[in-house]
């Protein structure tokens, strides 16, 4: 007799299939794309010495050292290219999907396979390993985490508790959501308490959770100015709750984890999306969620599954109440699609315990359509489909100056989010330009955006004239400074003439502050723009204008500043 959604006559062959397949969607021109600006903030700080890049990290970031460090050892390898640097991304996604097809193996359990199926296709899984960030290495040690607590509970494994304690502190050293998992974790002893107590301890069960508390502890008492950084640089996310109700962050949360449901309201937050026929996928999708769900619920009244799925819903409950908690009591922490990363495993695990349940054809159906909606939304990764949804503009951009523009001896000036990318990208031309950020503070973290404070116009107009005479004693007569600005749409005008080829713009043009360093040397007198374009994943229409020395204008030749209304313009 056949089971339902049984994989067992095949598991190996399944598992190898499975395996080579995730690793088709991970690696299969992984360098294609361009880095956006935290893909190349990893870059920027992993060419740093160790106790320069870890002394940073703690001082001006807010993500602990671990991912960083293994980048570091593994470019050594692999280089430094845009492949290289995702690779232990795109690795530790092949290892979540080897994990738990061994563990099905193993064990003989069904839902471990589907969950592996399930992960290794989802476009949610697959785009996060397709970039160098730290999250593809936090997935793989959230299941390892996940999966050696519910070992550790059942008494099934004498290695539970160590995996338990060695993921759990990797965790803690790897992401400072991290150690949301973990303490979340404590509590979800009571799930098994009632089972086989005498092989069950409390007193075990905190033993090996105390190294990892103790890691995130350690670690948060060293770093504690990561805490304010956080709210401070990520004010773009405190000003999206500030007008969007946050108790809807969790069902925000839901839309991002399942292919097809990616229209969360976060402009900002690059998620891989359906470009066309949306409600047919959102329905389609929607209906297999709700089908899974059902078996998942089913297997609720199944003694032998009950306390596991109970266990995976504690994973997926508290982390995201502890998330919305903090956002409620300090500042704004829930990032969706990113912060929320950390409970996926668990709804991957449930899902498979749903899909196990089902007839197989029936499961086979669910994801041939979610793998099919990850190809669509995905296609541009791959250079297939819409092209110009490909991330590629900060490279462009950069190979743009680099082509004759950009000389020995000129200046760039970086304002938020701009400096990594275009210093990944001219690195590899060996111009020998120089650097500066207005205002300076943002500087501190070139991936980050630093608050503008209107009010402080006097003191950012002084910086503008401070940084002027430190460009004008080493710039060539010959040279130019390369601003990069947002443009203002406030006061920008007509967009058809701004827009257009070899269109000038003037300060008044462009957002404040960085408007008074184009000021502070050429008053507002219009300046031609060498490129208009839209930064990879970042909202807004950016400009790059270069400003020769000839056309500078004497300091005290500058025209008085009038404002206008309370913005500081």
């Amino acid at each position: 007799m056949k089971l339902r959604g049984s994989i067992s006559d095949n598991r190996l062959v399944v598992g190898a299939v499975l395996l080579a397949l995730a690793a088709i969607f991970r690696f299969a021109r992984l360098g294609l794309e361009g880095l956006w600006c935290d893909e190349a903030y990893t870059a920027w700080l992993i060419r740093m010495p160790l106790g320069e890049m870890i002394t940073t990290l703690i001082q001006t970031d807010d993500a602990p050292p671990i991912f960083y460090i293994c980048q570091k050892f593994i470019t050594t390898f692999v280089g430094q290219s845009e492949f290289g640097l995702r690779f232990i991304s795109a690795s530790c996604g092949c290892l979540v999907v080897l994990y738990l097809a061994l563990r099905s193996i193993r064990e003989r359990d069904n839902a471990s396979m589907w969950s592996a199926i399930f992960f290794g296709v989802t476009s949610f899984s697959i785009f996060y390993a397709r970039q160098a960030r730290s999250y593809g290495l936090i997935l793989l040690l959230i299941f390892i985490f996940i999966l050696a607590a519910r070992d550790l509970l059942r008494g099934s494994s004498r290695w539970a508790g160590p995996l338990l304690a060695l993921s759990g502190s990797l965790l803690a050293l790897s992401h400072n959501i991290g150690g949301v998992i973990v303490f979340s974790s404590l509590p979800l002893w009571l799930v098994y308490r009632g089972v086989k107590i005498d092989r069950i301890k409390l007193r075990s069960w905190l033993l090996w959770h105390l190294l990892p508390v103790a890691i995130c502890l350690l670690w948060l008492g060293l770093s504690r100015s990561q805490l304010t950084i956080h709210a401070t640089l990520n004010q773009w996310m405190a000003g999206f709750w500030e007008t969007h109700n946050l108790f809807a962050a969790p069902w925000l949360s839901c839309r991002a984890w399942v292919p097809g449901l990616y229209d969360t309201g976060l402009g900002s937050i690059a998620l891989p999306t359906m470009t066309s026929g949306k409600a047919i996928w959102f329905a389609l999708s929607l209906a297999a969620l709700i089908v899974t769900f059902f078996y998942i619920v089913r297997g609720y009244f199944d003694l032998g599954r009950r306390r596991e799925i109970l266990l995976y819903l504690g994973y997926l409950v508290l982390p995201l109440g502890g998330l919305l908690a903090v956002s409620l009591l300090w500042a704004p922490v829930y990032v969706v699609g990113r912060s929320d990363l950390i409970v996926f495993p668990a709804l991957v695990l449930l899902i498979g315990i749903g899909l196990s349940r089902m007839p197989r054809w029936g499961a086979a159906l669910i994801l041939s359509l979610w793998a099919l909606i990850s190809l669509i939304s995905l296609q541009s990764t791959y250079g297939l489909g819409q092209i110009n949804k490909m991330k590629g503009t900060d490279r462009s951009i950069a190979a743009f100056m680099a082509d004759g523009q950009l000389a020995p001896g000129d200046w760039m000036i970086h304002s938020n989010l701009t400096q990594p990318t275009f210093a990944y990208y001219l690195g590899r031309s060996d111009i020998n330009y120089q650097t500066a950020w207005f205002p300076k503070e943002s500087g501190i973290n070139p991936s980050a955006v630093v608050q503008v404070e209107y009010e402080q116009l006097d003191r950012y107009l002084a910086e503008a004239i401070d940084l002027r005479s430190q460009i004008e004693q080493d710039l060539p007569e010959t040279g130019k400074v390369w601003l990069v600005a947002t443009v203002d749409n406030r006061h920008a005008g007509d967009p058809s003439l701004w827009r257009a080829p070899g269109a000038m713009m003037t300060a008044n043009q462009i957002t404040f502050p960085t408007s008074l360093m184009l000021y502070s040397l050429v008053g507002v007198k219009p300046m031609m723009v060498a490129r208009l374009y839209r930064q990879d994943w970042i909202a807004g229409d950016r400009v790059l204008i270069p400003i020769p020395k000839a056309e500078w204008l004497p300091v005290e030749n500058l025209p008085p500043i009038q404002t206008e209304g309370d913005d500081g313009r």
